[in-house]
């Protein structure tokens, strides 16, 4: 009996998700489809009855929904307790698990450590799961920018339960609060939305330590906003297509109970 499984969320038309499910689901021989399922910010979202209307046995969460459904999860791994924040759920007969594999994504696709020093540009729900995967990677000292203060706060008080010997710090998106924390800074991460990046782009990566990198997140901007300034300014830039291709690795073994290779992923979206 073929399986179904979706990505949820806001916009979705961009997604490359379905091109690397169901070109893996072909490759394995595995009965499966994936789509995506556009959910309006402001719409509510019901799990169960979107499992049970599309007969899915699982989906994958994006924005706006990752860190909204806690609630109507039956259990939660770990990794996504932590963050607060979950991006895959698979459904085990009538029960609803949620899972986060967007910090492991992200460090696989990161390569490096993280080093003493990350700022993230947001406070969503990928922000949560990524300064989750570089405190435990060694990370010290971590600052969140965002331009709502609440959010930023809830966000550090999410956090606080695994930040031991990790100092935890927010500031307003501003030009002048990046450059007070960046100066010493091993890792910038773009974690906002596209409302954001004009602001963004207004910062200098110059003030960034020596051999930081910039990794954002946003792989379907085309012109991702201090790209260009990164590549001046001798700042190593990653695109979120790495982040992508290795979550989606993480949850396709979530999914399948099969694995798949991360980097193969990222060579069909690149």
């Amino acid at each position: 009996m073929s399986s179904a499984f979706a990505l949820l969320g806001h916009p979705v038309s961009h997604s490359l998700s379905p091109l690397m499910f169901n070109t893996m689901f072909a490759r394995l021989d595995i009965d499966a489809h994936y789509a995506a399922i556009d959910i309006p910010q402001g719409t509510p979202l019901e799990l169960r009855d979107i499992f049970d209307a599309h007969g899915l046995s699982g989906v994958n969460l994006t924005v706006p929904h990752k860190t909204n459904v806690l609630a109507q999860l039956d259990h939660v791994s770990g990794p996504a307790e932590q963050a607060g924040a979950v991006n895959v759920v698979v459904r085990d007969g009538a029960a609803l698990i949620g899972h986060n594999t967007d910090g492991r994504g992200f460090l696989d696709a990161l390569g490096d450590r993280p080093g003493h020093t990350v700022v993230l540009l947001g406070a969503g729900g990928a922000a949560r799961a990524i300064a989750c995967a570089v405190m435990a990677d060694g990370a010290r000292d971590v600052v969140v920018l965002n331009r709502s203060p609440e959010r930023a706060e809830a966000m550090l008080h999410q956090l606080h339960a695994s930040a031991q010997d990790v100092t935890l710090r927010h500031a307003p998106l501003t030009t002048e609060a990046f450059a007070d924390a960046a100066h010493q800074a091993t890792l910038v991460v773009n974690c906002t939305a596209a409302g954001a990046r004009f602001t963004i782009g207004d910062f200098q990566p110059s003030v960034l330590a020596p051999g930081a990198c910039w990794v954002d997140i946003n792989y379907w901007d085309l012109e991702p906003p201090c790209k260009a300034a990164c590549l001046d300014a001798g700042v190593r830039f990653q695109t979120g297509h790495g982040m992508l291709a290795h979550q989606a690795a993480h949850g396709f073994f979530l999914f399948t109970g099969q694995r798949c290779d991360g980097d193969e992923l990222m060579r069909l979206i690149s």
